[in-house]
């Protein structure tokens, strides 16, 4: 069996002048040294930050994952713990990731971002549409570079696919975050993926273990939720989602329809596939797309009422 080939790690100019000086010194002094302050692996930080994720689920999220109590986030130690977890993420090394790997921690840091930038807003909109560039500039250094959510959804999760609005691919040829785009673009990210909206769906924490079936349980979940059919009118809506990214998933609206077919429940795809086989036979059927709620997902857990000191709290920390 042939041993697996590690990449050795890039270091900077500063880092290689320490490592010089401590290999110089052990040589000189034969004392081998136990450095206590290596920044730790990508996958050990991954791994602290779903804890401490799954645990502001428990506390500050409704149930299903819908609804995030921004309130309770500010005044909560979890969130401090959250944020100093976050600026590890300088330090990582991304390259030892594999495919999975990195599209379970980008998805999970997707999500985090996401709460983290509107628990930050000095006050919180009542819709993710109010804030300026929203998408564009919240943004987590990680490996030393600069993510936002645009760069991890379109650049990240959809492989560098064109964004819908602009038509522009997030990176340029020579962009060095383009190595830690995930292989095989996956349309059902966009069922994992919490934008802050009333519309998006519900936020889970993915690993590497339970990817597979976690993508198909959201996509299960949200689609049987926002997938409707009128076999009298002989329409089918789709979620806005397919209008926007539909392309993730196939070339044409009946092609993303027979997509959807196979994570709808048995009645509804029965119905589904009755319509799509009468269109397909020349008869009108018509293919819409739902409204989204643009709201901003907030709710309150608990009777307690909020200060104003406290919906500040967010923003100054």
């Amino acid at each position: 069996m042939k041993a697996r080939k590690r990449n050795a790690p890039k270091h900077t100019l500063v880092e290689l002048l320490i490592i010089s000086i401590i290999i110089m010194a052990e040589a000189n002094s034969g004392i081998k040294y136990n450095i206590l302050n290596k920044p730790r692996s990508a996958l050990d930080l991954a791994a602290e930050l779903q804890r401490c994720i799954l645990k502001i689920k428990a506390s500050c999220m409704s149930e299903d994952g819908s609804g995030v109590d921004y309130f309770k986030l500010c005044e909560s130690d979890l969130y401090i713990d959250y944020q100093a977890k976050t600026r590890e993420l300088n330090s990582i090394d991304l390259r030892p990731l594999t495919s999975d790997q990195r599209k379970a921690f980008f998805i999970n840091i997707y999500n985090a971002l996401t709460i983290h930038a509107l628990a930050a807003q000095p006050e919180l909109p009542s819709t993710v549409l109010e804030v300026q560039d929203f998408w564009k500039t919240s943004s987590y250094t990680i490996a030393g570079q600069v993510y936002s959510l645009d760069d991890i959804e379109h650049g990240i999760l959809r492989k560098n696919k064109p964004h819908p609005s602009t038509k522009k691919s997030c990176f340029q040829d020579n962009d060095p975050r383009l190595p830690y785009m995930v292989d095989i673009l996956d349309a059902r990210i966009h069922f994992a993926l919490n934008c802050g909206a009333e519309s998006c769906p519900p936020i889970s924490v993915y690993t590497e273990q339970n990817l597979e079936r976690a993508l198909q349980m959201a996509s299960r979940n949200y689609l049987n939720q926002e997938v409707t059919v009128d076999t009298d009118s002989k329409q089918i809506n789709l979620p806005s989602l397919l209008k926007w990214y539909g392309s993730d998933a196939a070339e044409t609206d009946v092609d993303v329809v027979r997509w959807t077919i196979p994570f709808l429940e048995e009645g509804k795809a029965a119905q589904v596939q009755e319509l799509i086989t009468l269109k397909d036979s020349g008869s009108k059927v018509t293919i819409g797309y739902r409204p989204y709620s643009w709201k901003i997902n907030s709710i309150q857990i608990g009777e307690e009422s909020v200060s104003g000191e406290s919906k500040e709290k967010c923003s100054k920390m």
